[in-house]
């Protein structure tokens, strides 16, 4: 949702649940992700980071944020990459290199300054003005990815939710509830057809 935080975690010993903000670019998206990993690695208890990979933090973060970055952006990989499409032109390069790795401009120009020394101060500051258009995507025959785009349910537990509505263990309300509105009525599987004579079993 706009406005509110990239990310938060909560965290206890072997367990950890991460919620990511949508509303955000895949980039971000990503990257708020593998911060949030961090956390969960540090088992930082609960944390709310309302943005990520700001200009000014504590050193913790700066340390997360500089996981993230390199969690997405392998060095050996960028640097290789990097110095073949960077003389096509910049914008070019920023633009296939951003969309190799997934990851958003700020990001990038921030690995290629201040991780890698891949490009000086004002370079990168050009590059966190590119933005990547309907133009590049088709021109380029570009991936564009939706990680992250909306609630993601993992496959178990929709279908342990659907095995039970079957079942007849949830009422179709139950069943649209706990799968968070990602199934409507229509994709809702049919009911078990019981035996005429279930129900005597049970009676006797």
């Amino acid at each position: 949702m706009a406005g509110f935080a990239d990310a938060a975690t909560a965290s206890n010993g072997s367990w950890g649940v991460a919620l990511i903000n949508s509303a955000n670019h895949v980039g971000r998206r990503r990257l708020s992700l593998v911060h949030e990993l961090g956390h969960y690695l540090f088992n930082d208890g609960y944390v709310e980071d309302f943005r990520i990979d700001a200009p000014e933090q504590d050193q913790h973060e700066a340390r997360l944020d500089r996981f993230a970055r390199a969690f997405l952006l392998p060095a050996d990989a960028v640097s290789k990459r990097w110095n073949e499409l960077h003389p096509t032109g910049l914008r070019q390069a920023a633009v296939l290199l951003a969309s190799a790795f997934r990851v958003d401009m700020s990001t990038l120009a921030r690995r290629l300054h201040t991780d890698l020394g891949l490009v000086d101060a004002p370079t990168a500051d050009q590059i966190r003005k590119i933005s990547t258009n309907q133009a590049d995507i088709v021109e380029n025959d570009l991936y564009v990815p939706h990680d992250l785009s909306d609630t993601w349910l993992h496959p178990e537990y929709v279908n342990a939710t659907l095995r039970a509505y079957r079942a007849d263990d949830l009422t179709a309300s139950r069943a649209l509830s706990l799968l968070r509105q990602t199934f409507s009525v229509d994709d809702l599987p049919a009911h078990t057809t019981l035996d005429e004579g279930a129900l005597w079993t049970l009676t006797q």
